[in-house]
Protein backbone atom coordinates (compact mmCIF):
# COMPACT_ATOMS: atom_id res chain seq x y z
CA UNK A 1 0.00 0.00 0.00
CA UNK A 2 1.88 3.04 -1.40
CA UNK A 3 0.91 6.54 0.34
CA UNK A 4 0.84 10.05 -1.40
CA UNK A 5 1.40 12.46 0.75
CA UNK A 6 0.39 16.21 0.02
CA UNK A 7 0.98 19.21 2.37
CA UNK A 8 -2.06 21.67 2.88
CA UNK A 9 -2.18 25.12 1.94
CA UNK A 10 0.03 27.55 4.14
CA UNK A 11 -3.16 28.95 5.61
CA UNK A 12 -4.27 25.82 6.76
CA UNK A 13 -0.71 24.21 8.67
CA UNK A 14 -1.69 25.63 11.89
CA UNK A 15 -4.36 22.72 11.68
CA UNK A 16 -3.60 20.26 9.39
CA UNK A 17 -0.46 18.29 9.56
CA UNK A 18 -1.13 16.99 5.81
CA UNK A 19 -3.75 15.11 3.47
CA UNK A 20 -2.87 11.58 2.02
CA UNK A 21 -4.11 9.33 -0.58
CA UNK A 22 -3.64 5.75 -0.83
CA UNK A 23 -5.01 2.76 -3.47
CA UNK A 24 -5.17 -0.44 -1.97
CA UNK A 25 -4.90 -2.60 -4.71
CA UNK A 26 -6.83 -6.24 -5.71
CA UNK A 27 -4.61 -9.22 -3.35
CA UNK A 28 -4.99 -12.13 -3.55
CA UNK A 29 -6.60 -12.29 -0.11
CA UNK A 30 -10.10 -11.01 -0.07
CA UNK A 31 -9.68 -9.07 3.60
CA UNK A 32 -6.07 -7.37 4.59
CA UNK A 33 -6.34 -6.17 8.42
CA UNK A 34 -4.28 -2.75 9.31
CA UNK A 35 -4.04 -1.98 13.27
CA UNK A 36 -4.62 1.64 13.99
CA UNK A 37 -1.54 3.20 16.39
CA UNK A 38 -1.91 5.85 18.41
CA UNK A 39 0.01 8.70 17.11
CA UNK A 40 -1.19 11.68 18.92
CA UNK A 41 -3.60 13.26 16.38
CA UNK A 42 -7.45 13.36 15.12
CA UNK A 43 -8.07 13.06 11.24
CA UNK A 44 -10.40 12.03 8.92
CA UNK A 45 -11.00 9.47 6.57
CA UNK A 46 -12.63 9.52 2.64
CA UNK A 47 -13.04 5.64 2.02
CA UNK A 48 -14.80 4.07 -0.80
CA UNK A 49 -14.81 1.40 -3.78
CA UNK A 50 -17.42 2.31 -6.06
CA UNK A 51 -19.17 4.79 -3.96
CA UNK A 52 -19.59 2.02 -1.34
CA UNK A 53 -17.84 2.02 2.15
CA UNK A 54 -15.15 -0.98 1.85
CA UNK A 55 -13.48 -0.15 5.46
CA UNK A 56 -14.60 -2.52 8.16
CA UNK A 57 -14.70 -2.28 12.16
CA UNK A 58 -14.84 -5.71 13.23
CA UNK A 59 -17.95 -6.70 10.66
CA UNK A 60 -19.36 -3.32 10.78
CA UNK A 61 -18.87 -1.02 7.86
CA UNK A 62 -17.50 2.08 8.71
CA UNK A 63 -18.97 5.29 7.30
CA UNK A 64 -17.65 6.66 4.03
CA UNK A 65 -16.36 10.00 5.59
CA UNK A 66 -15.53 9.72 9.15
CA UNK A 67 -13.48 11.87 11.66
CA UNK A 68 -11.60 9.85 14.03
CA UNK A 69 -10.05 10.76 17.60
CA UNK A 70 -7.37 10.41 19.64
CA UNK A 71 -6.62 7.01 20.47
CA UNK A 72 -5.45 6.70 24.05
CA UNK A 73 -3.93 3.10 24.48
CA UNK A 74 -4.19 -0.22 22.86
CA UNK A 75 -4.38 -0.45 18.52
CA UNK A 76 -7.56 -1.52 17.12
CA UNK A 77 -7.69 -3.31 14.07
CA UNK A 78 -9.68 -2.00 10.36
CA UNK A 79 -10.39 -4.57 7.42
CA UNK A 80 -10.50 -3.79 4.15
CA UNK A 81 -12.46 -5.96 1.55
CA UNK A 82 -10.82 -5.75 -1.83
CA UNK A 83 -9.41 -2.69 -4.20
CA UNK A 84 -10.36 0.74 -2.12
CA UNK A 85 -9.48 4.30 -2.67
CA UNK A 86 -8.34 5.96 0.94
CA UNK A 87 -7.99 9.84 0.86
CA UNK A 88 -6.98 10.94 4.63
CA UNK A 89 -6.95 14.61 6.46
CA UNK A 90 -4.02 14.23 9.45
CA UNK A 91 -5.04 17.26 12.11
CA UNK A 92 -2.61 18.89 13.76
CA UNK A 93 -3.26 17.65 17.68
CA UNK A 94 -5.20 20.15 19.30
CA UNK A 95 -7.65 20.95 16.31
CA UNK A 96 -11.25 19.52 17.17
CA UNK A 97 -12.51 21.75 19.72
CA UNK A 98 -10.96 24.58 17.87
CA UNK A 99 -12.84 23.62 14.31
CA UNK A 100 -15.83 21.52 15.30
CA UNK A 101 -16.43 23.47 18.59
CA UNK A 102 -16.80 19.94 20.57
CA UNK A 103 -14.62 18.61 23.25
CA UNK A 104 -11.93 16.67 21.58
CA UNK A 105 -12.29 13.60 24.28
CA UNK A 106 -15.50 13.43 23.19
CA UNK A 107 -13.66 11.55 20.41
CA UNK A 108 -11.34 9.74 21.75
CA UNK A 109 -11.22 6.32 21.18
CA UNK A 110 -14.29 6.75 18.72
CA UNK A 111 -15.13 7.76 15.25
CA UNK A 112 -18.25 9.71 14.38
CA UNK A 113 -19.48 10.24 10.39
CA UNK A 114 -18.87 13.38 8.75
CA UNK A 115 -21.93 14.13 8.03
CA UNK A 116 -22.60 15.53 11.95
CA UNK A 117 -19.70 18.39 11.00
CA UNK A 118 -20.32 18.72 7.21
CA UNK A 119 -23.17 19.31 4.92
CA UNK A 120 -24.68 16.02 3.85
CA UNK A 121 -23.79 17.20 0.70
CA UNK A 122 -19.94 16.76 1.15
CA UNK A 123 -19.50 13.23 1.12
CA UNK A 124 -21.89 13.18 -2.38
CA UNK A 125 -19.02 16.15 -3.89
CA UNK A 126 -16.28 14.12 -2.40
CA UNK A 127 -17.33 11.03 -4.81
CA UNK A 128 -17.87 13.52 -7.59
CA UNK A 129 -14.11 14.74 -7.69
CA UNK A 130 -11.92 13.63 -10.19
CA UNK A 131 -8.58 13.64 -9.08
CA UNK A 132 -7.10 13.88 -5.64
CA UNK A 133 -5.65 17.40 -6.11
CA UNK A 134 -9.72 17.70 -6.45
CA UNK A 135 -10.13 16.37 -3.28
CA UNK A 136 -7.42 18.57 -1.74
CA UNK A 137 -9.46 21.62 -2.95
CA UNK A 138 -12.74 20.14 -1.29
CA UNK A 139 -11.40 19.68 2.69
CA UNK A 140 -9.20 22.54 2.19
CA UNK A 141 -12.36 24.76 0.78
CA UNK A 142 -14.32 23.45 3.98
CA UNK A 143 -11.70 23.17 7.02
CA UNK A 144 -10.90 27.07 5.96
CA UNK A 145 -14.29 28.21 6.38
CA UNK A 146 -14.35 26.50 9.82
CA UNK A 147 -11.05 28.01 10.39
CA UNK A 148 -12.24 31.54 9.99
CA UNK A 149 -14.62 31.24 12.51
CA UNK A 150 -12.30 29.17 14.98
CA UNK A 151 -11.26 30.52 18.54
CA UNK A 152 -7.54 29.75 18.83
CA UNK A 153 -5.96 28.45 21.98
CA UNK A 154 -2.45 29.45 21.97
CA UNK A 155 -2.01 28.13 25.30
CA UNK A 156 -2.42 24.61 24.59
CA UNK A 157 -0.86 24.73 21.21
CA UNK A 158 2.14 25.55 22.40
CA UNK A 159 2.32 23.21 25.27
CA UNK A 160 1.65 20.22 22.47
CA UNK A 161 4.92 21.76 21.39
CA UNK A 162 6.51 21.73 24.58
CA UNK A 163 5.81 18.21 25.22
CA UNK A 164 6.40 16.86 21.50
CA UNK A 165 10.00 17.83 22.36
CA UNK A 166 10.86 17.51 25.72
CA UNK A 167 13.65 15.02 26.45
CA UNK A 168 12.74 13.89 30.15
CA UNK A 169 9.46 13.36 32.01
CA UNK A 170 6.75 16.36 32.12
CA UNK A 171 5.35 16.98 35.14
CA UNK A 172 2.24 19.15 34.46
CA UNK A 173 1.82 21.30 37.17
CA UNK A 174 5.24 22.95 36.50
CA UNK A 175 4.12 23.16 32.58
CA UNK A 176 0.88 24.38 33.92
CA UNK A 177 3.07 27.54 35.87
CA UNK A 178 4.13 28.72 32.55
CA UNK A 179 0.86 29.35 31.49
CA UNK A 180 -0.47 30.90 35.13
CA UNK A 181 -2.82 28.20 35.16
CA UNK A 182 -3.20 25.44 38.04
CA UNK A 183 -2.53 21.99 37.71
CA UNK A 184 -5.95 21.05 37.31
CA UNK A 185 -7.33 23.81 34.74
CA UNK A 186 -4.72 23.12 32.56
CA UNK A 187 -5.26 18.74 32.87
CA UNK A 188 -9.24 20.00 31.94
CA UNK A 189 -8.15 22.66 29.26
CA UNK A 190 -5.42 20.40 27.41
CA UNK A 191 -7.97 17.30 27.11
CA UNK A 192 -10.99 19.15 25.79
CA UNK A 193 -8.54 20.88 23.30
CA UNK A 194 -6.27 17.39 22.68
CA UNK A 195 -8.46 14.44 23.67
CA UNK A 196 -6.13 12.85 26.65
CA UNK A 197 -4.51 14.40 29.87
CA UNK A 198 -1.14 15.93 28.99
CA UNK A 199 -0.04 13.21 31.02
CA UNK A 200 -1.19 10.23 28.45
CA UNK A 201 -0.42 12.68 25.43
CA UNK A 202 3.51 12.08 26.41
CA UNK A 203 3.27 8.64 26.67
CA UNK A 204 1.99 8.43 22.98
CA UNK A 205 4.53 10.90 21.77
CA UNK A 206 7.25 8.71 23.78
CA UNK A 207 5.57 5.34 21.71
CA UNK A 208 6.07 7.21 18.86
CA UNK A 209 9.28 8.33 18.48
CA UNK A 210 10.36 4.59 19.98
CA UNK A 211 8.43 3.46 16.78
CA UNK A 212 10.89 5.94 14.73
CA UNK A 213 13.95 4.33 16.59
CA UNK A 214 13.28 1.34 15.82
CA UNK A 215 12.04 2.15 12.30
CA UNK A 216 15.37 3.83 11.81
CA UNK A 217 17.59 1.35 13.52
CA UNK A 218 18.71 3.78 15.62
CA UNK A 219 19.51 1.55 18.48
CA UNK A 220 22.47 -1.01 19.43
CA UNK A 221 20.23 -2.37 22.13
CA UNK A 222 16.16 -1.99 22.49
CA UNK A 223 17.69 -1.13 26.47
CA UNK A 224 18.95 1.83 24.47
CA UNK A 225 15.57 3.10 23.34
CA UNK A 226 14.34 2.77 27.06
CA UNK A 227 17.07 4.75 28.35
CA UNK A 228 17.25 7.43 25.52
CA UNK A 229 13.69 8.35 26.11
CA UNK A 230 13.88 8.35 30.45
CA UNK A 231 11.66 5.53 30.91
CA UNK A 232 12.39 3.91 34.36
CA UNK A 233 13.75 0.68 33.11
CA UNK A 234 13.57 -1.66 30.34
CA UNK A 235 10.56 -3.28 31.90
CA UNK A 236 8.59 -0.43 31.90
CA UNK A 237 9.36 0.28 28.20
CA UNK A 238 8.59 -3.28 27.29
CA UNK A 239 5.12 -2.81 28.97
CA UNK A 240 4.03 0.86 27.61
CA UNK A 241 5.51 -0.71 23.86
CA UNK A 242 3.04 -3.48 24.07
CA UNK A 243 0.15 -1.77 25.35
CA UNK A 244 0.25 0.76 22.55
CA UNK A 245 0.89 -1.65 19.96
CA UNK A 246 -0.25 -5.12 21.11
CA UNK A 247 3.42 -6.48 21.19
CA UNK A 248 6.54 -6.58 22.78
CA UNK A 249 9.81 -4.31 21.17
CA UNK A 250 11.06 -7.51 20.26
CA UNK A 251 7.98 -8.71 18.86
CA UNK A 252 7.67 -5.87 17.12
CA UNK A 253 10.98 -6.09 15.47
CA UNK A 254 10.22 -9.61 14.24
CA UNK A 255 7.51 -9.24 12.61
CA UNK A 256 9.22 -6.15 11.24
CA UNK A 257 13.12 -6.51 10.42
CA UNK A 258 13.21 -10.08 8.97
CA UNK A 259 16.72 -10.65 7.93
CA UNK A 260 17.39 -7.06 9.29
CA UNK A 261 15.81 -5.61 6.51
CA UNK A 262 13.11 -3.25 6.81
CA UNK A 263 10.20 -3.48 4.89
CA UNK A 264 8.53 -0.20 4.26
CA UNK A 265 5.21 -1.72 3.06
CA UNK A 266 4.85 -3.19 6.73
CA UNK A 267 4.25 -0.08 8.84
CA UNK A 268 2.63 3.16 6.88
CA UNK A 269 4.08 6.12 7.78
CA UNK A 270 1.00 8.62 7.86
CA UNK A 271 2.71 12.07 9.70
CA UNK A 272 3.31 9.91 13.00
CA UNK A 273 3.45 6.50 12.41
CA UNK A 274 0.04 5.35 12.58
CA UNK A 275 -1.25 1.97 10.21
CA UNK A 276 0.85 -1.29 10.46
CA UNK A 277 -0.19 -4.05 8.11
CA UNK A 278 -1.23 -7.42 10.02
Amino acid sequence: MKISKIQPPPDLRSVVYEFWHTVVPNSSSAIESYKIFADGAPGIIFQHNNGNSNLYRDTVPLPITFMYGQKSASPCTNFIHGQSSIFGVSFQPATVKQLFSINSYELTDSLVDMNIFFSKTFTERLLEATSVQHLVELFSQEIYQKLLRAKKEHIIQDSVHRIRNCESNIDSALLAQQYCLSRRQFQRKFKEEVGVSPESYFRIVKFQKSLQLLKNGQYNRLSDIAYKLGYADHSHFNREFKLFSSFSPKEFLELQLPKNTYETDKIEDIGPLRIMKH
